[in-house]
């Protein structure tokens, strides 16, 4: 697999307080090691890379430390740590019972806050660990009542409320297997989840809170409970304060305040370590969602070692991730109660329109120790000026990020607005496993644009084609020892065919999780992108035309991940691409402009440049920092002879209906002109829409009305008029206008002769299109 070479790393973005790192709680774990196991896992119980070394060589020595550091409470102890090491199929603490729920609740403190509940309007509350004791008991008693019982399934249809944590953790506590979705997905698509499980109790909610609006959820809910047919019993939570109306629902009913206010106690039942806990789902991309199930103590374990260590989250500390009910880190959120910290709930958007930075300031009124987030939030924070330190985030150590790859660019702009202290901790993990594979810790530092460290007990490594581990190159990523918290099994996957060919076909004996990844040679982790680009089986891959026969790049053997070929312009039409911008002219700037800006351009903050800045421009802090950590770009291929540089290319012009051409194909019958010829008559170059109130290029009008429309093609008339503007081409020039200035005329595409960055030419001819009714 040909790649390219890394730039030397130079100095670390980012590096940990001496003081800090010898009160962690990992350098702590260190000690004990030492201490209790009489094992010199390294000089410095602050070095991390001896630390991982010992933990992905030691397997059991590892595991049962974390077992034993962070005092698992099983009913009934182990006999072997690992009975049989194999993937899939690895056993782990044989013969242990134990409960998610009693290790959630067991370290809580009664007159302190266990869970704050939190919306976007900046209203809060608190739940302290009695209260959530004395509910977790009364909804588990309800559910008993109900019928359900171990392995039975109870699902949700609630938002990030207190209600969803209250639910999972009764269900759980006594042994029936927990599924959620969050009340943005459609009935049809929570049901194509919830069907598989044949559930035995629903609980839903009668709305949720998003950017100032309240979504009312009642009537999904009644169409959700009638597509479950195994259903017994639905809870009914009044979150939004909407009166449930009056129907026929397809089971018993129970309001949600007569489920939570019994005086109940609260008894756990021991189920053994494999024992089934959750069910999460895949995207569905590939047919209907897979559920993936996973285990009691493989969970209670991973959650430990990952908020425990890694995060360093204890008693006194609390936790804000902006998450839904659907996503991993959900299910990461509630395991902060295993560590004795609090947990925060949100219920809205993440950056409300009338405030933006509603999160920054309940992070600051809060006290939050660990605030988490998504890369796309971080930098539209940067995009649109949004200024965290006008909030006290004193109690703010580190910034956690993940979800999708987080650019170097935007480290610069968490230190300047939250200062040098903070640590911006970006991981890499997967819903598979419910836990990361890379991430950072207190002890280490961090590169810009890379993961710090492999998590400890992940073997993790980067194959070639060949199944070759590599070093400074691009790579698979593949995990070639087990972990405790990856998936027990597939629902409805009765002899594992499907999980094996999902994760251990390419590399037998190892995970392949399906990115492509870089070791770096000072211990670093570089994400660079997914490296299964499949989209509908046996449909259509990121890597092919529309034609069948044609393919758009080389098989993947013979080019590196992210490459595409030049000039190459056709996508999926259900796969969203934002094309760079062209610059005409010089393709530089004159001295003492600023560029201009467009107040609604993606928010991802542009690439460096690649050539110097000019007098006028100084070099921009976070662009020139970020340049010096990315990876060494390919060399260019070298011009043809009389080729324009590309800055300077003006971009192809589309094609422009005549009557003196026709090109026929099935039933789209149009008239079509070359668009050279048309460049050459001064015709057109960019075809908008206007009439209508809407904005698109014309060819999804002919789209529309072509071949996969049930109305048949028919001709147009065209009218050429060589003379001056009018009103409505006028506005399409300015560039920022928007359609409602456009004024409401009977022509449905105006044809611009020119860019709107330099005047038009009042004479040059202009083609207005008139469809036919």
């Amino acid at each position: 697999m040909t790649s390219a070479r890394l730039t030397p790393p130079g100095k670390p973005f980012w590096a940990p307080d001496p003081e800090a790192t010898t009160t962690s709680r990992i350098a702590d774990f260190g000690r004990w090691v030492t201490r209790q196991r009489g094992i010199q896992v390294a000089h410095d119980h602050t070095d991390y890379p001896a630390l991982h070394r010992w933990s992905v060589t030691d397997l059991e020595g590892f595991w049962s430390a974390v077992w034993e550091y962070f005092d698992v409470d099983a009913a009934t102890p182990y006999e072997q740590v690992l009975a049989e090491e194999r993937m899939p199929g690895a056993r782990w603490f044989t013969g242990a019972t134990l409960n998610y729920t009693h290790h959630a609740l067991r370290h809580l403190s009664d007159d302190r806050p266990a869970i704050i509940a939190l919306d976007e309007t900046g209203a809060g509350h608190e739940v302290s660990g009695k209260q959530l004791r004395a509910q977790v008991a009364s909804v588990a008693a309800t559910l008993r009542d109900l019928g359900v019982g171990p392995g039975d399934r109870v699902v949700g249809y609630l938002p990030n409320t207190p209600h969803a944590m209250v639910a999972f953790l009764a269900a759980a506590g006594i042994g029936a297997v927990w599924s959620v979705c969050g009340q943005d997905y459609a009935p049809k698509a929570a049901a194509d989840r919830f069907t598989q499980l044949e559930p035995t109790v629903l609980i839903a909610a009668d709305g949720y809170l998003f950017n100032g609006a309240t979504h009312d959820r009642r009537e999904a809910v009644l169409e959700l409970a009638r597509a479950l047919p195994t259903l017994e019993a639905t809870v009914l939570v009044d979150h939004v304060g909407l009166a449930w109306p009056q129907e026929n629902y397809p089971a018993l009913t129970v309001p949600w305040e007569d489920a939570s206010t019994r005086t109940e106690q609260l008894t756990c039942t021991p189920v053994p370590f494999d024992h089934p806990l959750w069910i999460l789902f895949s995207s569905g991309t590939t047919g209907l969602p897979k559920g993936i199930v996973h285990g009691h103590g493989g969970v209670v374990l991973e959650h430990l070692k990952t908020l425990g260590l890694q995060s360093d989250l204890g008693p006194g500390d609390r936790l804000l991730w902006y998450t839904t009910t659907h996503w991993m880190m959900w299910n990461l959120a509630v395991s902060t109660l295993l560590t004795g910290a609090a947990t925060c709930t949100y219920d809205g958007s993440p950056a409300p329109l009338t405030r933006p930075g509603i999160l920054w300031e309940l992070a600051a009124r809060h006290h939050v120790t660990l605030f988490g987030t998504s890369p796309q939030y971080l930098l539209g924070m940067a995009k649109f000026g949004i200024d965290p330190s006008v909030h006290d985030l004193s109690s703010v150590r580190a910034v956690g990020c993940t979800g999708s790859t987080l650019p170097a660019s935007a480290y610069p702009w968490v230190r300047d607005h939250l200062g040098e202290r903070v640590q911006l901790a970006s991981s890499s993990g997967g819903t598979d496993v419910v836990s990361g594979f890379a991430g950072s810790a207190p002890t280490t530092p961090v590169w810009a644009g890379e993961l710090s460290v492999p998590y400890l007990g992940v073997a993790l490594a980067a194959y070639d084609t060949e199944g070759r581990p590599v070093v400074d190159e691009v790579g698979e990523l593949v995990v070639t020892r087990p972990m405790p918290s990856m998936p027990l099994y597939f629902w409805n996957d009765p002899d594992g065919s499907r999980y094996r060919d999902a994760y251990f076909t390419g590399y037998p004996g190892a995970w392949r999780h399906g990115d492509w990844i870089t070791l770096t040679s000072h211990g670093s982790v570089i994400v660079h992108g997914r490296s299964d680009s499949t989209l509908k089986p046996q449909r259509r891959t990121a890597g092919q035309r529309r034609h069948p026969r044609r393919r758009r790049t080389p098989p993947r053997d013979h080019r590196s991940p992210g490459h595409r070929r030049r000039g190459t312009r056709r996508r999926l039409l259900d796969a969203p691409v934002r094309r760079p911008r062209r610059r005409s002219g010089t393709g530089r700037r004159p001295q003492g402009q600023d560029p201009p800006r467009h107040p609604y351009r993606c928010l991802t903050p542009p690439r460096a440049r690649r050539d110097p800045p000019g007098p006028g421009h100084p070099p921009h802090p976070y662009r020139q920092e970020a340049r010096s950590t990315r990876q060494a770009p390919a060399p260019r291929r070298p011009r043809r002879p009389g080729r324009q540089p590309r800055g300077c290319r003006q971009p192809r012009p589309p094609r422009v209906f005549h009557p003196s051409r026709r090109r026929t194909s099935g039933r789209d019958t149009r008239h079509v002109i070359s668009p050279h010829l048309a460049a050459r008559s001064g015709r057109c170059r960019r075809p908008l829409r206007v009439g209508g109130g809407r904005w698109a290029p014309l060819r999804n009008r002919r789209r529309a009305h072509g071949r996969a429309s049930s109305r048949p093609w028919r001709p147009s008339r065209i009218t050429c008029r060589p003379k001056a503007r009018s009103s409505a081409v006028d506005a399409v020039a300015s560039p920022l206008c928007s359609p409602k200035a456009v004024p409401n005329t009977n022509v449905s595409t105006v044809f611009v002769a020119c860019s709107a960055s330099r005047p038009v030419n009042p004479a040059a001819s202009h083609a207005a299109r008139r469809w036919s009714s």
